[in-house]
């Protein structure tokens, strides 16, 4: 599979841990990847979500990776996607080219302050973003990078963590597919 053909939405940076599967069914159960304040309409006791400022894509607009953008180091895919499970997304979605922000602007504004204007700023070089939310719809797969996995965790544990998402898809009839974000090949199992 050619991943580069697709967007991709971190769920979270993390180690691959079962925290991410709690995050993966609350999204697949709604069946929309919701921006910030529509995650707080529906459950206002999210504290680190009220608190936390969510970057250039304030609290009404979901970042996505353009995987087809060549990349520099300081890009959404080296420091979200390969980072921690992601979702593919089609491109067919309607997406916002944010402004690429020069340093000036960095330095003269917060990111709060810029996450929250009508007009869209990014200081990574491939993200695009979506206003308000994203229906699965849009689902094309689940991806993460398995050279970063191992870094981690075994393969025992690989087959613990593909087994968890696999239920996961099933359980909210989801059949998508999991790559490996590093060759675009479906991953199975190590028998």
């Amino acid at each position: 599979m050619n991943i580069n053909k697709y967007y991709a939405h971190a769920i979270r940076l993390s180690n691959f841990d079962v925290i991410d599967f709690s995050i993966l069914e609350k999204i697949l159960k709604s069946g929309y990847l919701l921006s910030r304040n529509r995650q707080l309409e529906i459950d206002a006791s999210d504290y680190w979500m009220s608190y936390y400022c969510s970057g250039y894509n304030g609290m009404d607009y979901i970042s996505l990776c353009d995987l087809a953008v060549e990349r520099s180091y300081y890009s959404s895919f080296n420091m979200y996607i390969a980072r921690g499970l992601s979702m593919l997304i089609n491109r067919s979605i309607p997406t916002i080219k944010p402004t690429l922000l020069e340093t000036s602007m960095k330095n003269k504004y917060s990111m709060c302050e810029l996450g929250n204007r009508k007009e869209r700023y990014t200081d990574l070089v491939d993200e695009v973003q979506v206003y308000d939310n994203i229906s699965l719809n849009y689902l094309n797969g689940l991806c993460f990078s398995l050279s970063m996995f191992y870094c981690y965790h075994n393969d025992a544990y690989l087959n613990k963590y593909l087994s968890g998402l696999e239920y996961l898809l099933d359980k909210y009839n989801y059949r998508v597919n999991i790559y490996n974000l590093d060759d675009g090949k479906k991953l199975m199992k190590i028998k």
